[in-house]
This record gives C-alpha cells, sequence and structure tokens, in this order.
C-alpha cells in the first residue's frame, strides 16, 4: 500500500522564511490546524542536527559520521574536523538539540544565523472538513510542520524518475534532478536551455506539482479530499507570501 503526501510551501525560496508562529496562530484561529491538548510536540533529529550543522559549515553530510547517534559523538567529530577549537567544553548531558546548536553558535562554531531543523505534530482544526471538496475530512490525515533550519528539504517521491517539461516545449529536460541538487545549494540558481538560450528558475519548468522544496512546509500525509489551492490561499492570506503545493506518492 502506497503513501500520498500533499506539501505546501512558499513560492519564492529567496524571501524570508515565513514565521511560523504567526502561521501557525492564523492556521488556529481559521481552524485548519489544532495542537495536542497537553502543548506544541517538536521533534529535534541527532540526524537532521548533523545535516544542519554539515550544511552550515561546509562538511559531508553523511549521517553514519555520528558516530553513537549522541551530541557528545557530534562534539568529537567537529573536533576531529576543527570546527570546534579542542578546548571548547561544553556537557551534553541532558542537554537538548537547540541548546546545544546555541551552544555551539555562542562559541563562534557556528554562522548566527543558524537554526536547528524541526517538525512540529498537529492535529486537524474544528474547520479542517471545510477545507475538503465535498466537505468531508478523513480522519486518517496527519499533519506535520517541516522546518528544514537553514537547508532546503525536497520532496519528489516516485517523481524522481520524472523529468520536468520546459514550458511551452514539450521537451523534458533530462538532467532535472542535477539542476535540483544545484539548486538546493543556491535558490538563485538557473538552468539555460542550449536551444532557446532562455534561463529557467527551478519551478520555472513544469514539474507537474509533483516536486515540493522549500525552508518550511505543511505535510498532509493521506490528504484525501484536502483542497490544495485553497489551503495555498490560506497560506498566501495568513504570510503575506504566494505558497505552492504538490503531491508525491511513495
Amino acid at each position: 500500500m502506497s503513501d500520498t503526501f500533499l506539501y505546501l510551501f512558499p513560492a519564492d525560496p529567496l524571501m524570508a522564511k515565513p514565521d511560523w508562529a504567526q502561521l501557525k496562530r492564523g492556521l488556529l484561529e481559521r481552524g485548519l490546524i489544532a495542537v495536542p491538548k497537553d502543548g506544541p510536540r517538536l521533534v529535534y533529529s541527532m540526524d537532521e542536527l548533523w545535516s544542519d550543522i554539515a550544511h552550515d559549515r561546509g562538511l559531508e553530510s553523511d549521517r553514519l559520521a555520528r558516530r553513537d547517534g549522541m551530541l557528545e559523538g557530534i562534539l568529537a567529530i567537529l573536533r576531529e574536523k576543527a570546527v570546534v577549537p579542542p578546548y571548547f567544553a561544553v556537557d551534553t548531558a541532558g542537554m537538548s538539540i537547540p541548546q546545544f546548536a546555541e551552544a555551539l553558535k555562542q562559541g563562534g562554531s557556528l554562522s548566527p544565523g543558524f537554526v536547528p531543523s524541526f517538525n512540529e505534530e498537529l492535529y486537524q482544526g474544528p474547520s479542517f472538513a471545510s477545507f475538503c471538496d465535498l466537505s468531508r475530512a478523513d480522519s486518517s490525515t496527519v499533519i506535520t510542520y517541516i522546518d528544514a533550519g537553514n537547508r532546503m528539504d525536497v520532496h519528489c517521491g516516485d517523481s524522481l524518475q520524472m523529468h520536468p517539461v520546459i514550458p511551452g516545449t514539450g521537451r523534458a529536460l533530462e538532467d532535472g534532478l542535477d539542476f535540483l541538487s544545484r539548486w538546493c545549494e543556491s535558490p538563485a540558481e538557473t538552468w539555460c536551455d542550449p536551444e532557446t538560450g532562455r534561463r529557467y528558475g527551478l519551478f520555472d519548468l513544469d514539474w507537474e506539482s509533483t516536486l515540493a522544496a522549500g525552508r518550511c512546509m505543511l505535510e498532509f500525509l493521506q490528504p484525501a479530499y484536502l483542497n490544495a489551492p485553497k489551503v495555498a490561499e490560506l497560506l498566501q492570506e495568513i504570510s503575506g507570501q504566494p505558497w505552492r503545493f504538490a503531491f508525491t506518492h511513495i
């Protein structure tokens, strides 16, 4: 059995990331989402932390390099790679991932704007069904806010084997995934069509709404009847910037 995902993400990756606190407040007020009764459920990951740090410091992002999967193990690797000086000491026992990242920032070992990535688990709000076609909501829909920190989060699902179409030509871009990799490192990256000399940004190409890429996004697992354009309009209304959507299957 395959899983279907709906992702909504800011349309312009060069704009500042929307403020999640403001966005969440607006989504709560409109009833699309609800938070657990016991408070926000923020999920931080050691794997993602290592990827965040590797991206910030230009290191190889091999997740196996974390050794024991503990903060002390990450700190040891950073000492070996001279990211932190040998004398840098911090008691990682009982320390959270955000606290660890802040300690590295205060020690000058990470960029001042570094933020660790996280997910926040959410529930369907009281008005969720009104954003669905036929006003039918699926109780199995799972909602997650994904904040990728300073990195680009990409979701393609089975569309990894697809190639985007060059608008107005009917031709497919054969090296679309190579372009995507370069774009993730520099969102201002463009691709030049050798036949016309015209340059295209990532989302100037037609991915048929199967590619999601951004520093933050809302994920709906098994979205069922959820109306993606309607949710995108709501996100634009709250944040003041346009949003895109993509469906993926795995």
